[in-house]
């Protein structure tokens, strides 16, 4: 099934399922005789626009994809998955919100800035502006009557670049405008060391973790992004690394332009949009391989987007947003796949809840753990 077809199938599907919603259907109050009207008033007050409800399609049930059966398929699991009985099962279960770190900024003088809700909502540091609502810190705009925050770096460094930290906790994202216009989007778990202003002759950023980029071009000044096990080169375009210390690969996924990255095997591998350099940290090999962007770049709008992905995969992506660990108590459902859009400001309990009732996967928490096992 082809992505257009896949995106007319979630359409259908939902259509379907508001029809469904919005009907008193007699087949219906057959088969849910039982509290029937407390089950309707609790699905019709449901928002079926949420990105979730999209999230009912498993890969592994290749039948689901028929573009007609996809949406009956659906819009059935609509109004089965939000049935009275299951609704006060989850109910039992504290709501499981997404971390609540905090993102900081490291001054060249050592200084460590809390950039939170407790600073006014826009606020200078020292050539930046900080947008609490939206947030983004901004090194390429000013601030009408606002006083630079002094953090004493402009008297340590005079002809040498200064350079910031942003520092990314579990839980969160946040964007960073660059002093030449470049913006990036950096995930959780992650921290990104660049200039105040860029060298007359290079622009040069120090990423650990997951950050996504769309570079402005600028033919006289590449732009460089270091990471732990290389560097990616480029003029202007868009792309997304991944580097997280704890995992057993690095990969650079291209969107749009053109990126050449030397590797450790000391060969230039140049990608093209729509491809992916991937580096296994094991065995030092690199592949180049044909992608879905989207799967590795829809974070910076706080989805997951799933193509038959793992659940391994998936778990990996959650322990990043919420304050929980995961066990595997049956390991054959590490490689259990998904096909879906998944929001990550949702409550974790919504999410678990939905992917057991689409799979038979089972999520139990206890203290702060997440045992992942079959459905009894």
């Amino acid at each position: 099934m082809n992505q257009e077809q896949f995106e007319q199938a979630i359409k259908n599907a939902e259509r379907l399922s508001q029809e469904l919603v919005s009907s008193e259907n007699d087949v219906l109050k057959n088969d849910f005789s039982k509290g029937y009207n407390e089950r309707k008033a609790y699905v019709k007050g449901l928002d079926v626009g949420k990105a979730w409800v999209r999230f009912m399609f498993r890969a592994n049930r290749a039948l689901i994809f028929q573009a007609t059966s996809a949406a009956a398929a659906v819009a059935i699991a609509f109004i089965v998955l939000f049935n009275y009985n299951n609704r006060n099962k989850e109910t039992i279960m504290a709501n499981i919100l997404p971390a609540e770190g905090v993102v900081t900024v490291t001054l060249p003088t050592g200084e460590i800035v809390a950039l939170d809700q407790t600073l006014p909502e826009t606020t200078r540091l020292n050539g930046a502006a900080i947008d609490v609502q939206n947030q983004k810190i901004s090194y390429n705009k000013t601030l009408p009557n606002d006083k630079p925050r002094a953090d004493k770096s402009t008297q340590v460094v005079k002809e040498e670049v200064s350079y910031h930290e942003l520092k990314i906790p579990k839980g969160k994202s946040y964007s960073l405008e660059l002093s030449d216009g470049s913006t990036v989007w950096v995930n959780a778990e992650s921290s990104i060391r660049y200039p105040v202003t860029f060298a007359s002759n290079e622009r040069v950023v120090h990423v650990d973790g997951e950050a996504f980029f769309d570079v402005v071009k600028d033919d006289s000044k590449p732009f460089v992004v270091k990471t732990n096990d290389y560097s990616v080169r480029v003029l202007g375009t868009k792309f997304n690394v991944k580097c997280y210390t704890d995992e057993d690969f690095v990969a650079t996924t291209l969107v749009s332009g053109s990126v050449s990255i030397p590797t450790s095997l000391g060969e230039e591998k140049v990608i093209s949009p729509g491809e992916q350099l991937r580096l296994n940290r094991n065995d030092r090999t690199v592949t180049v391989s044909k992608v879905d962007t989207e799967i590795y770049t829809s974070w910076i709008n706080n989805t997951i987007t799933l193509r038959e992905t793992p659940l391994h995969e998936i778990v990996s992506q959650l322990r990043r947003r919420y304050d929980v660990q995961f066990v595997f108590e049956d390991s054959s459902l590490r490689d259990e796949t998904f096909t879906g859009v998944v929001p990550l400001n949702e409550s974790l309990n919504t999410i678990l809840s939905m992917f057991s009732k689409v799979s038979s996967v089972d999520f139990r928490v206890e203290d702060g753990v997440v045992f992942i096992g079959k459905n009894s």
